[in-house]
């Protein structure tokens, strides 16, 4: 699986349900409306972002999360009933903080060790050194 792919599938997996819990009594149009715009978002900042000048090396996480928190919450504002931007603003930036947090884990922390890891036994196993 694609690096930009698992990082949609680790948001969506963290976000939607916390959006959705947030908002009772609409819980499918909100989760619709995250599912939607967490697509749009995550994947602006895994592939368009990373391109841009003046971008690149990982400058554009920041301005990306901010986007998407933002861009988020105006999109939960205007679909949820009543519409209540403050909610839209602490959800958004809750369920932003979390999925950053997951990704951070899984791909800085848990990844690079779980492949050194397998990466070493399957390359030990290979040359009758391990297994």
């Amino acid at each position: 699986m694609p690096p930009w792919a698992a990082a949609l599938a680790l948001t969506l997996v963290v976000e939607v349900p916390l959006v959705a819990a947030f908002y009772g009594g609409q819980r499918w149009r909100m989760a619709a409306v995250s599912v939607v715009m967490n697509a749009a978002t995550n994947l602006t900042l895994n592939l368009l972002l990373p391109r841009l000048p003046g971008l690149r090396g990982g400058h554009h996480v920041l301005p990306g999360e901010l986007l998407a928190t933002l861009s988020e919450a105006a999109a939960y504002a205007l679909a949820s009933r009543p519409r209540d931007l403050p909610r839209a603003l602490f959800v958004s930036s809750l369920a932003n903080g979390c999925s950053f947090s997951a990704g951070w884990l899984f791909f800085v922390r848990w990844a690079p060790a779980y492949h050194r890891l397998f990466g070493l036994l399957t390359v030990g196993a290979a040359h009758g050194r391990l297994g």
